[in-house]
């Protein structure tokens, strides 16, 4: 029994009844008007918080505030019963309650329990309340610890800049106040916010200040926090081993002194230090350990934490059946902005698990759509939430993965709508957090292939919100213009958005932006066929150019307008910007650019109809391959080679421009290749050798299919078709386009399937792959349909081909079908 409460056991932690006992003496101190039981009792509440029973915590701490608000006894189970959180009622203290000691403690404790629970907001203004109620009655320590506890939650929201000012504050009170203990605790808190501020020599010079006063301490705690904290910077610093060791210390002192809170963290270190090296396994088992000590000290907030951070470690390595019920558990105990997170993770990992199983087919399609239609739910939830809790930086994150959810399960349109009413009717969003929502809404639309302008009118939104935040908005719409152009091929939206960075720009104040954005914008209306305006735009960038001087804009420039005039056939206009191209780049010592500038230049002699000069193309080309060698660039050298191949064969010498494309394909990166094994089929072709062409379509057709780089090939072949038809052999013609068309089937498949991750690189492969399949349906349906083609041979052609499909896997309707369509698409594209 306790001396100022004979019905209050000593051992009432340990009965079942125990609380209804703390009530019990909560209420007969409040009758007494005992201020020191008061306070003592309702640090109860704290520890039922720190257990996640927050429903009883919430409860106790309101008593206290109704005895700090001077609530009559009768009313206060009024209060209990009602088991509502006492902080709203807690914010009237500062202003109707005089500053006590207990009113101080109350405040926090309601402060502890309202952080416990993620509700920042409050947690703050009760601290601060309770902080000033210490100054008040002259307790310069509680106001230190409050002070302290301040800066730290500010540090678990990420404003590092509030928590250094908390804790700065707090730390020259404990140094008033002689108080090593405080002085080290608050001195290592500001080492972590230097650190994850990256002023690593300010983290540095304090730890070393710090390390004969935390082993002085007597305080185990601090002096193995000090170690944990010098470990992570030794590891930063390079020397991972060594902080490895150092936290093996730790953790050792640590487990022997119980300290779980210390055994966690040094726990998380060494995972974390795995991962950083790449030791995913090895990160694994310590995660797992962490988990293990958080499970077993019953601590809520330690559960969720480390069962958040190992569910990402096993998403890592796809082992979703461990990830997701992990993350399920760490939702159910996690409260406020900490379940938002966790949700949202669990969306994420949802969202992987769905499209690893479409990858790997080991799924139904109905069970994928379920899979899906869960983590766009989930994650919708966790947006949501996270927009209440003021985390918009999660929150983004969670609009990405949904945008991979709309993506993936066909519902760009719907995901649109989603994200501009976050923006508009979120709730008080910033500027920054909408213009992101505007921007994916804009991408969001042009994946759907919808109405261009709608598009337009999204991204021009975004750029104007993110204007106001982030970037300049002029930089804003280049950037959406070029994953406009490259990723979508949305050539109208990529040209607008150029025409308004245009606009912002000044020429004279960013000449070199202004000139860039020029001649990316002529680079858009080059693939619109508008010659004419991009000619326009080119001699302008030109002029920005030679008025600066800017020798790198200036062979830019150059390079592209020769490229207008070689496709326009007129190569005598095209050479004085290749050799200009070439001249400049050199000058600044680009061998690269000056090379490729060469190899075109090369090119305009040799495909010059009405006098083409081989010896000129010889020289020009050898420069060139001389340039590349020396850049050391492999598509320099292999475009080189390329240009010496090209002239042999127009040359008549097919043999050496087959050497030649060999060497150039040899040169080249794996995924360039397919290129020059096209112009290599199209050389043996050509010089009619069937047993080597059959030969090597096989061994390039493999390589193709293990480099993934089916669809490049498929578009090289039709050259080669056409020459064999027009040779007469049909049968090697029709096997030809065969090829080309299974392997362009087949490569756009696998683009289909690999919606692991679809940001705007994958979205410019998954477009890419569209027209290249398209590419080749034209081709193949050409040699079908069009009347350059000699009647008997298209005639023979089309069961040919059907014959051809059929032999390599395809059923006889299925081959017919896929016939017809390419037949219909042909006629359809003339």
């Amino acid at each position: 029994m306790t001396e100022w409460d004979p019905e209050l056991p000593d051992d009432w932690r340990d009965l079942e009844n125990g609380h209804e006992l703390v009530v019990g003496a909560l209420m007969r101190a409040y009758k007494r008007r005992d201020d020191e039981h008061i306070a003592e009792l309702v640090d109860v509440a704290g520890e039922l918080a720190g257990y996640g029973a927050f429903i009883a915590a919430n409860a106790l701490a309101s008593i206290g505030v109704s005895y700090v608000l001077g609530v009559p006894l009768e009313s206060v189970l009024d209060e209990y019963q009602s088991e509502t959180t006492g902080s709203e009622r807690a914010r009237l203290i500062r202003a109707e309650a005089p500053a006590t000691e207990v009113t101080s403690r109350v405040l926090a404790i309601t402060a502890f329990i309202a952080r416990r629970e993620g509700r920042t907001d409050d947690a703050l203004a009760l601290y601060r309340d309770a902080a000033h109620a210490a100054d008040e009655v002259g307790d310069s320590l509680g106001a230190a610890q409050l002070l302290q506890s301040i800066g730290a939650l500010h540090h678990e929201t990420g404003d590092t800049s509030e928590a250094r000012k908390a804790t700065t504050e707090a730390l020259e009170r404990y140094e008033q106040l002689g108080d090593i203990v405080g002085t080290v605790g608050t001195e290592l808190n500001l080492v972590e916010y230097a650190a994850v501020e990256d002023r690593t020599d300010e983290a540095r010079q304090r730890l070393q200040r710090l390390e004969k006063r935390a082993h002085d301490a007597g305080d185990p705690h601090l002096a193995g926090s000090w170690l944990a904290r010098s470990a992570v910077m030794d590891m930063f610093d390079g020397d991972a081993q060594g902080g490895r060791t150092k936290l093996r210390r730790v953790l050792k002192n640590a487990e022997r002194r119980g300290d779980t809170q210390l055994q966690i963290a040094a726990l998380g270190h060494l995972a974390q230090s795995q991962r950083d090296g790449g030791h995913q396994l090895r990160a694994l088992a310590y995660a797992e350990r962490a988990l293990a000590a958080a499970e077993e000290s019953g601590d809520p907030v330690l559960f969720v934490d480390t069962a958040h951070e190992l569910a990402i470690d096993y998403a890592k390595i796809e082992d979703f059946d461990r990830a997701v019920p992990l993350l399920r558990r760490a939702v159910e105990k996690a409260v406020g902005v900490h379940r938002s997170q966790a949700l949202a993770d669990l969306g994420a990992v949802l969202v992987s698990q769905a499209l690893d199983a479409r990858v790997s087919e080991s799924t139904s399609p109905d069970a994928e759509e379920s899979g899906l239609a869960e983590a766009e739910d989930v994650l919708l939830g966790a947006v949501k939430d996270l927009i209440r809790n003021g985390d918009e930086e999660w929150a983004s994150r969670g609009l990405r993965n949904l945008r991979i959810v709309w993506l993936a399960s066909g519902h760009s349109e719907e995901g649109a709508r989603h994200l501009r009413n976050f923006a508009v009717n979120g709730g008080g969003v910033s500027s920054s957090f909408a213009g992101e929502c505007f921007r994916l809404s804009g991408l969001l639309m042009m994946d759907a292939g919808a109405d261009s302008s709608e598009a337009l009118d999204l991204l021009r939104s975004a750029a104007r919100l993110l204007g106001a935040v982030d970037s300049p908005r002029a930089s804003l719409l280049l950037d959406f213009a070029r994953v406009a152009e490259h990723s979508y091929r949305a050539l109208d939206v990529a040209l607008a958005l150029y025409d308004d960075a245009l606009d912002e720009l000044s020429p004279s104040d960013q000449p070199t932006v202004f000139g860039n954005a020029l001649n990316d914008s002529a680079l858009v209306l080059m693939k619109l066929d508008d010659d004419e305006r991009a000619l326009e735009r080119l001699q302008a960038a030109s002029e920005i150019a030679q008025d600066r001087s800017d020798r790198v804009l200036g062979a830019l420039v150059e390079m592209n307008v020769g490229e207008i005039y070689s496709r326009a056939h007129r190569p005598h206009d095209a050479r004085p910007h290749f050799e200009r191209a070439a001249a400049q780049a050199e000058a600044f010592g680009d061998d690269e650019r000056a090379a490729l500038a060469l190899a075109s230049l090369a090119n305009t002699f040799v495909n010059d109809d009405d006098a083409s000069d081989y010896e000129t193309a010889r020289s020009v080309a050898r420069r060139a391959e001389e340039l590349a060698k020396r850049s050391g660039d492999e598509n320099a050298r292999s475009r080189a080679a390329g240009a010496l191949a090209s002239l042999a064969f127009a040359d008549g010498d097919l043999d050496d421009a087959y050497l030649l494309w060999e060497q150039a394909r040899q040169i080249a990166a794996p995924n360039r290749r397919p290129i020059y094994e096209g112009f290599m089929l199209h050389a043996l072709a050509s010089r009619r050798d069937g047993v080597v062409f059959g030969r090597q379509l096989e061994r390039f057709a493999r390589a193709a299919q293990k480099n993934h780089t089916e669809l490049l090939f498929a578009e090289q072949l039709w050259p080669s078709a056409n020459v064999w038809l027009r040779h007469g052999d049909v049968r090697r013609s029709a096997k030809v386009l065969a090829y080309s068309i299974l392997l362009a089937s087949a490569g756009h498949s696998a683009t289909k399937r690999d919606h692991r991750v679809l940001f705007d690189n994958q979205v410019a492969a998954s477009t890419e792959a569209n027209i290249a399949v398209m590419r080749v349906l034209a081709y193949a349906g050409n040699m079908l349909t069009m009347e350059v083609i000699p009647a008997d041979l298209r005639d023979r052609l089309h069961p040919t081909l059907l014959k051809a499909l059929t032999t390599h896997g395809v059923a006889d309707d299925e081959a017919a079908t896929m016939v017809a369509y390419i037949e219909e698409f042909a006629r359809e594209d003339e």
